[in-house]
């Protein structure tokens, strides 16, 4: 089983996250709320996407034997918050953060 964790954070409160998993979109995560789902056993490529923004992407080995857990949540906190548009601009792939627990 795989699970992702989705943080409420007051930027993008509404907008839905793409999990995207082999460059196949799996399903939406809302804000503050966590998914639970099952995938072929192996190696595979997670990123969360938001709009053209998107996360880091991680590589893991995946057995239905073993839950495995990730977090997302948008990387710009407190005062960086005014930086969103630039990074959003410029650094898409920074704008969010995907973490493997």
């Amino acid at each position: 089983m795989i699970k992702i964790n989705r943080k409420a954070q007051f930027i993008n409160y509404f907008a839905k996250y793409k999990i995207i998993i082999d460059g196949i979109h799996i399903r939406d995560i809302c804000s503050g709320t966590a998914v639970k789902f099952d995938i072929d056993e192996g190696y595979h490529k997670i990123y969360i996407k938001c709009d053209w923004c998107r996360s880091n992407e991680i590589e893991f080995l995946y057995n239905k034997n073993v839950e495995i857990e990730f977090d997302v949540l948008n990387s710009l906190k407190g005062p960086l918050i005014i930086f969103s548009i630039f990074t959003a601009l410029f650094m898409p792939h920074h704008y969010l953060k995907l973490k493997k627990k």
